[in-house]
């Protein structure tokens, strides 16, 4: 393999390529589940909600970041009795994510962030989109990232570990979080029910927004030390066996998926 890396730099590593070897870049990175986001199946998540959610017995999910709903619709479409806990700080959005499951009693929904600490944080979003599925607790998000004027809210945040302790949740099939940039805060506030085995599987996303808030893939692979880590594929999934930085610390759209390892596994 090394020889043929070595043989390829010297034919290839030349300005006239440069298009070329981005090109390979891309392909090679989608291959590996970055940049797979144009929809459910391309990104995999329908496929790993199905196999994680079909036949289980009132599973129990908690949404962070609900934005509309759409990911919770998916995880009903896997599993019509999946009990679902949806996080939703965005005032607009939260009515539009109410108005879509009003009635559906095994929907609980909450107005409010999650964080690593309790309290009111201001949520960012474009101040001409307001209510778009980009707002972040983040500032540089909408107007670094985006390049884009931006409006902010004032939310609460709570931590998942209040909420879990407080609706005296056992089990969690699945936490879902994608909060553009805020998971390992999030991931943070739920550290004594995953040091519980509460939780049983995670579902983030890692992308860009990660270079605002300044979390590494390493942050997120030590908090998550107790779980083994893979990479949706449209699918299926690639198991992230060690750290490694040329490989991980990639800030574009990627799935990552953590389960539970079991006691006495390594």
């Amino acid at each position: 393999m090394n020889r043929h890396l070595e043989i390829y730099r010297y034919l290839f590593a030349r300005p006239a390529f440069e298009r070329f070897n981005r090109q390979l870049v891309l392909m090679g990175l989608k291959g590996l589940g970055v940049l797979n986001f144009q929809n459910s199946d391309v990104s995999g998540e329908r496929h790993f909600l199905n196999h994680l959610l079909a036949g289980k017995q009132r599973p129990v999910c908690l949404d962070v970041g609900a934005n509309q709903g759409d990911y919770a619709q998916l995880a009903m479409d896997a599993n019509a009795e999946v009990e679902l806990h949806c996080f939703e700080p965005h005032p607009l959005t939260y009515a539009r994510l109410g108005n879509r499951f009003a009635g559906r009693d095994t929907v609980h929904l909450q107005n409010s962030g999650c964080g690593s600490e309790p309290g009111e944080l201001q949520l960012f979003d474009y101040a001409n989109e307001d209510g778009s599925s980009h707002a972040s607790l983040h500032r540089g998000v909408i107007e670094r990232l985006r390049g884009q004027d931006v409006v902010s809210h004032r939310v609460p945040v709570i931590r998942v570990d209040d909420y879990v302790e407080a609706n005296q949740i056992n089990s969690i099939d699945l936490l879902k979080i994608d909060t553009e940039g805020h998971e390992l805060a999030v991931l943070k506030g739920a550290r004594t029910s995953l040091r519980a085995g509460r939780v049983h599987c995670i579902h983030l996303e890692f992308n860009e927004m990660n270079a605002i808030s300044h979390v590494h893939f390493l942050d997120i692979f030590d908090i998550l030390s107790n779980y083994r880590l893979y990479r949706l594929l449209p699918r299926g999934m690639i198991e992230i066996k060690q750290y490694s930085a040329l490989f991980c610390e990639i800030f574009a759209f990627q799935n990552i998926v953590a389960f539970r390892r079991e006691p006495g596994t390594t």
